[in-house]
């Protein structure tokens, strides 16, 4: 058995170790035609889920893959056209989406063709592009339920819930009463992240009347009337705490939600913990200044961004165990989500906009230092792209690299694909791939890039296919990484025949199990209980298991 084993793990070693190219998934379009989409990648259960332009309809219709192309197909109707990112929760995916005659409407998938269907006509009497719907999209999603604002044409843009189906689709509260919406909104680079035990957090406006009773504050919701509610009157009166453009996103950690609010000279804001009570919202940290940016957990502490420098902060939860960390250098904040913060192979990576050297990537050093890994593109241009999008971060993380698009400032400053391991001779640009004069991303401004856990995917625009899916995936790496002593992780019993057991310090939140040659035979979420892989055929596998901040560990395991 152990000669087999060893075999088998030397054949993978071979297999992985010429590492792969990116390569064309599928010619969807085989005219070249243009692109100018943001594809809105998502995964859901070993597959990505992403939007595309079907130059047969047209329109921009929903398309799953595995990374090949008899994996690769259209899954919606030729008659519907998606409007907007897409949610994933438990099995389903969630959109908007018109089909030429009810209008922009929400939509459910279970990734087929015969499991896609559109979930309600909420409002009969729209076209599809009504602006009054412009503000219609879908929040957040967990297994059971999905959050998502819709425009009924009576109570204007509120909160709506569905658990999937049609008659779970209903109505939650009128939060500012009558026509005019209540402005619910949750921070772009959150979307699709606010939700705890069933529960919606997000920001919201009352009234009544065509006047505003608090201001914007933070709400919280169970999906019932009753149980949508403000968690607390942060700045008392009209002005609220939070205007649209100082909205800050909900992050989980340590078992409670935190968020930032503004205050005023009398009335102090900043860095709150909620229980999903209003008597368990809490101010934890006091601060007068503008903002804090946004937040990452690592290392069992939660960083954040603050306005005040800028500087990252770290906080234990409390209001003593809250420090500055280090200053982040000549940079300034502009938007929400400025620096997209990521980890990758334990290190915090950073996209600092300097004043001097431009959109770049900086990196938190062991002396706590925020340096600046390469100046990609030289002088104060940016070397990455500085947009901002509202369901992914311009840095991914795959196969402990950052990932991402950027310029040096060749062939006129297309985006082109880069990866980092985080030292500046490991820094390097992947395309042009060939040589071939193309770029990535799509036309325009789009940033259509997303690293899976089962490889890297980007749209890449070749002066003969035009914009289409690539995809690279090695488990080299991962592999590699096995007989390192340092996994901190142990997978037992092996052999198993129907379930295995993970012990370790870190807290792993889904796994993913790959056959040798690199294909995902199963996945899930890991709720700290034994993995059931009585399924699986007898042989030998890589299972990786993630934690929040996307790291993951692999380990060889095998089924007898």
């Amino acid at each position: 058995m152990k000669s087999k084993l060893l075999f088998l793990a030397l054949f993978c070693v071979a297999l992985f170790a010429s590492g792969q190219s990116f390569q064309l998934v599928k010619d969807v379009n085989p005219s070249a035609g243009g692109l100018n989409l943001n594809c809105s990648f998502r995964e859901m259960n070993g597959k990505v889920y992403y939007v595309f332009t079907d130059e047969k309809t047209t329109k921009n219709s929903l398309f799953v893959t595995d990374g090949t192309s008899t994996g690769t197909s259209k899954i919606t109707p030729e008659n519907v056209n998606v409007d907007g990112h897409l949610i994933i929760g438990g099995n389903k995916i969630y959109f908007f989406a018109s089909d030429g005659t009810n209008g922009k409407e929400p939509w459910v998938s279970d990734g087929t063709t015969a499991g896609t269907k559109m979930l309600k006509n909420i409002h009969s009497n729209t076209a599809d592009t009504d602006f009054g719907l412009i503000n219609s999209t879908f929040l957040s999603a967990d297994a059971n339920k999905a959050f998502f604002v819709a425009n009924d044409g009576t109570t204007g843009d509120e909160l709506w819930v569905t658990d999937g189906t049609t008659a779970g689709t209903v109505f939650v509260k009128d939060i500012f009463s009558g026509s005019q919406g209540s402005q619910i909104q949750v921070a772009p680079s959150a979307m699709g992240t606010n939700m705890k035990d069933g529960k919606l957090y997000f920001f919201a406006l009352n009234g009544a009347n065509g006047f505003t009773i608090n201001g914007k504050e933070p709400w919280v919701s169970d999906g019932t009337d009753t149980g949508t509610f403000m968690l607390k009157d942060i700045n008392p009166g009209f002005n609220g705490s939070s205007e649209l453009a100082n909205v800050k996103h909900f992050v989980e950690y340590k078992g409670k939600m935190y968020f930032f609010s503004i205050g005023t000279s009398l009335i102090p804001g900043g860095l709150f913990e909620t229980d999903g009570t209003q008597a368990g919202t809490k101010l934890v940290y006091s601060t007068t200044i503008y903002r804090i940016d946004e937040f990452i957990v690592h290392n069992n502490l939660l960083y954040f961004t603050h306005s005040n420098g800028p500087s990252l902060y770290t906080t234990d939860g409390t209001t003593a165990g809250t420090k500055l960390l280090a200053t982040i250098p000549d940079a300034q904040l502009n938007n929400l989500g400025t620096c997209q913060m990521v980890v990758a192979n334990n290190s915090l990576y950073l996209r600092v906009v300097s004043k001097t050297l431009g959109s770049e990537l900086f990196k938190l050093t062991e002396s706590n230092q925020i340096a600046n890994v390469k100046d990609i593109w030289n002088g104060i241009s940016n070397g990455i792209s500085g947009n901002i999008f509202p369901d992914k971060k311009v840095l991914q993380v795959y196969d402990n690299k950052i990932w991402f698009l950027g310029s040096d400032g060749s062939l006129a400053g297309a985006l082109q694909l880069w990866n980092s391991d985080g030292t500046s001779n490991g820094t390097k640009a992947i395309s042009p791939l060939n040589n071939d004069g193309g770029w990535a991303g799509g036309n325009g401004n789009n940033y259509n890039l997303f690293a899976a856990s089962f490889g890297v995917f980007m749209i890449y625009n070749n002066p003969t296919t035009g914009p289409e899916l690539y995809f690279y995936n090695t488990l080299k790496t991962a592999l590699n990484s096995i007989e390192l002593p340092d996994q901190q992780i142990e997978v037992f019993p092996i052999p198993s025949r129907d379930q295995i057991s993970v012990a370790s310090k870190m807290n792993f939140v889904r796994y993913q199990i790959f056959s040798l040659t690199g294909q995902s035979v199963q996945s899930g979420q890991y709720k700290n209980q034994p993995i059931n892989i009585r399924s699986l055929k007898n042989g030998v596998y890589l299972i990786s298991l993630f934690d929040n901040s996307g790291e993951r560990k692999v380990v060889k395991i095998v089924k007898e």
